[in-house]
């Protein structure tokens, strides 16, 4: 008779069936009705590499202005062709097909660790002088977005790689034109303007990435996410030793 208090044996990530000719997916990332994320070896090359593959499943999550997850994934791929152009440090598209229907994007992976760890919601150090230099370092590359014409609206830290002090930045499915006021709103709890939580389509403009990095820096600066509350943001940038010079930067992003 078996021990049930044995430990389970660890997890092994098994490859599974090719996608395409020369992808063999070994980890998936993430799974939902608008399609996976897979970590993969691509054997086109000698010696193999690893890639990422996102697919996008036709009729997979399919919002009522008809987009699904395989015209997210077109549209993806769109974007981060214009922002490689514009010299932004974002993946670069391997290879786009489509297979049983659905379509996949293959991308370069990224090196490297996220902004803030997995395993955390908030650096482990705040200060604000780290907060003074996220600033410095996203902000300009923020702007670089915006000015190729576009407004990432997913930015947080899990999509902000470092690697070797080299800042990349990554999935921009949810990404659309500065003046496109027909998309839905699309961000991530806790990066999202408070007004898009009560609106379906979004204003012209880049304010959901502006107050993303107002929110980042933030985190970075009082270890916690900005309070609705005047009174405990207050209290949290004299706790730091916040410059007033750099309250007034972030008040700006937060916006009103």
């Amino acid at each position: 008779m078996s021990d049930p208090f044995q430990p389970s044996p660890k997890k092994r990530w098994r490859c599974t069936a090719p996608i395409g000719v020369d992808f063999l997916p070994f980890k998936a990332l993430m799974q939902r009705g608008k399609g996976g994320v897979y970590e993969a070896l691509d054997l086109s090359v000698s010696p193999a590499r690893r890639v990422i593959i996102k697919e996008g499943r036709r009729h997979g999550e399919t919002a009522w202005d008809g987009q699904d997850g395989y015209t997210r994934v077109r549209r993806e791929a769109r974007v981060l062709h214009a922002l490689r152009r514009a010299g932004l440090p974002v993946p670069k598209v391997i290879r786009e097909f489509v297979q049983n229907g659905h379509r996949y994007l293959v991308l370069e992976k990224i090196s490297g660790r996220p902004l803030i760890g997995r395993k955390r919601q908030h650096p482990a150090r705040p200060s604000w002088r780290r907060a003074q230099r996220l600033l410095d370092r996203l902000g300009p590359l923020l702007s670089q977005v915006h000015k190729a014409g576009w407004v990432w609206r997913d930015c947080k830290p899990s999509h902000i790689f470092m690697h070797c002090g080299v800042m990349r930045l990554i999935d921009f499915e949810g990404a659309c034109r500065l003046d496109d006021t027909q998309a839905l709103s699309w961000s991530s709890p806790n990066y999202v303007p408070p007004i898009y939580e009560r609106e379906f389509s979004r204003r012209a403009g880049t304010m959901e990435d502006h107050y993303a990095l107002g929110v980042i820096a933030f985190q970075f600066l009082a270890g916690e996410f900005p309070s609705a509350d005047n009174r405990r943001r207050a209290r949290c940038y004299k706790r730091a030793g916040c410059p007033d010079s750099l309250r007034t930067k972030i008040e700006a992003l937060l916006g009103p």
